[in-house]
């Protein structure tokens, strides 16, 4: 199982810092030539949800690869957990985004 860990931090200065989070899913890309295969964490596919990241992933010329990344919502008014949760179908979590 895959979980978070710490990592480098940001410096602001007069001993303040930062770590920039952002809310989404965990998201591997399994890549073999031109073809991707999109899963969460858990092992739920994200291939038909998301067919358009599919094919950019699938498009690079990067041979055999496991990609790992975060899954993250924009919008007019900045990030939406709830966007990318009907999205990938699942149930939006009240107060969430």
């Amino acid at each position: 199982m895959m979980t978070a860990t710490v990592g480098e931090v940001g410096v602001l200065g007069d001993g303040l810092r930062f770590e920039r989070t952002l809310d989404g899913f965990r998201c591997l890309a399994w890549v073999d030539g031109t073809d991707a295969r999109l899963r969460s964490r858990s092992g739920q596919s994200f291939d038909e949800a998301l067919p358009e990241l599919r094919a950019a992933i699938s498009e690079q010329t990067i041979g055999r690869a496991i990609l790992d990344g975060e899954l993250v919502g924009y919008g007019a008014e900045g990030t939406g957990l709830q966007q990318l949760e009907r999205r990938i179908g699942r149930r939006p979590q009240p107060g969430a985004g």
